[in-house]
């Protein structure tokens, strides 16, 4: 399996504000950090998860098909995604943290692994089961240094083009096969759909857009690029590739490949511009694809697709767990234990695939088969089968003020307040805040 970006946690963990808060804990706990022998389990455990507030979290889902299997109850918190990460990092500063714990891989987050791995409040996962799940671009961000596995992780989610194909096949045909062909296409009006639904107002839409095209025109060309900005061998501002990235976006600009009025747009308008044919595409991570397929119906054909390169560069997709379990080092010993029977149960290609479909990813074990990877990726299929694929850039960066930068950049493009060099320039600032 190809592996397009190689990080090296060490090297950069510990110098974000949120990390060194979360470091100061490890002073104050002793831990479970090592497996205990001869442990009953318990016959209940606690579990926390953020929601969108909308319906059962698929921890919700999956914690009540465990216990109609086994009889073990799980407690499951709900937190609104808003305030996930401050209200768990709280929890554990207070000794209240869940037995389970949903993270996020990398080092971006308070409940990032990296972090809380630095910290010492993560303890090492038991047996193979875990480990198996892994592909060399899911092993660097649930890993420690020394490749102890952390926590496990769910399913590949992809960020990628999610297409509304009927509109694609009314506009132009077919999905571009080239980003020239993308261009020629880009003819947004008020009555011609937009190619890409953008929401100007919501960093995080700006961002994947930004982080796709920096995929094909950064991280194809050179995967070791985050690790020479941690080791301060290159800057955004004068690296070619990530001019040519916000070059590229400024083409886009020009050339109305972006919906009218998208500088002032939110989530909600790229939904209903999907949906109701106003939007060929919107970049999106596919844990959405499966709300937005159960609200569409089957008469609306969706699928996800690669944002296309250049006619002589390659388009490389993005794909990566969408969260991971991790145990709560200072759980009681019988949790823990309980907590990790769960995670072997879960880590059966059954239970999997369950929780996959609930939470609108892919299980890991299916990646490298092409023939199991669900109708909608079949565009995809064959990249994530060969491991084609990197994953997000901010996975590995430890300020998201970065991230926020990035997707800033966008707008202000957007708006003619902004250029390619104020947008490297607010990111390099952010890098090292």
């Amino acid at each position: 399996m190809t592996q397009h970006v190689t990080p090296r946690r060490g090297r950069l963990l510990g110098f974000t504000a949120a990390g060194a808060a979360i470091a100061l804990l490890a002073g104050c706990s002793a831990g479970n950090d090592t497996p205990e022998a001869d442990v009953t389990p318990a016959s209940s455990f606690t579990m926390v998860a953020p929601t969108s507030g909308s319906g059962e979290t698929p921890a919700e889902l999956i914690a009540a098909d465990y216990e109609a299997a086994t009889g073990v109850h799980i407690d499951v918190t709900a937190i609104p995604a808003d305030s996930y990460d401050s209200t768990v990092k709280t929890q554990l500063q207070g000794g209240s943290g869940a037995d389970l714990i949903m993270v996020t891989g990398g080092k971006l987050f308070p409940t990032s692994v990296g972090p809380l791995v630095d910290a010492g409040l993560l303890r090492p996962l038991e047996g193979d089961a875990s480990a198996a799940l892994m592909t060399p671009q899911t092993e660097a961000l649930f890993t420690g240094d020394d490749g102890t596995v952390y926590a496990q992780p769910t399913g590949t989610v992809v960020y990628g083009l999610v297409t509304n194909d009927a509109t694609v096949a009314a506009s132009t045909g077919s999905f571009p096969e080239t980003f020239d062909d993308l261009l020629a296409g880009c003819t947004a009006t008020a009555q011609n759909p937009a190619f890409l639904g953008l929401a100007g107002t919501t960093s995080s839409s700006t961002s994947i857009v930004v982080a796709e095209l920096a995929a094909n025109l950064v991280y194809a060309v050179d995967p070791e690029w985050n690790q020479k900005r941690a080791d301060g061998e290159v800057t955004f501002s004068d690296s070619d590739q990530w001019h040519a990235v916000f070059d590229t976006l400024t083409e886009m600009v020009d050339a109305n490949c972006f919906q009218p009025g998208a500088e002032g747009a939110g989530f909600p308008d790229l939904v209903g511009g999907l949906m109701q044919g106003g939007i060929q595409t919107v970049a999106l991570p596919s844990l959405l694809l499966a709300e937005l397929s159960r609200q569409a119906g089957a008469e609306l054909p969706l699928s996800v697709q690669t944002l296309p390169a250049d006619s002589d560069g390659k388009a490389l997709l993005i794909a990566q767990p969408g969260s991971g379990l991790g145990i709560n080092a200072d759980a009681d010993p019988s949790a823990q234990a309980a907590a990790q029977d769960f995670l072997d149960w879960l880590a059966e290609p059954e239970n999997s695939a369950t929780f996959a479909g609930y939470e609108g990813s892919i299980p890991a074990a299916d990646l490298g088969d092409a023939s199991k990877i669900p109708a909608a990726f079949a565009a995809v299929a064959d990249q994530l089968a060969a491991g084609d694929y990197t994953y997000l850039p901010s996975s590995d960066w430890t300020n998201p003020e970065v991230s926020a930068a990035m997707g800033d950049g966008l707008t202000a493009i957007l708006t003619g307040q902004g250029d390619t060099a104020s947008a490297l320039a607010a990111m390099d600032a952010a890098w090292g805040a």
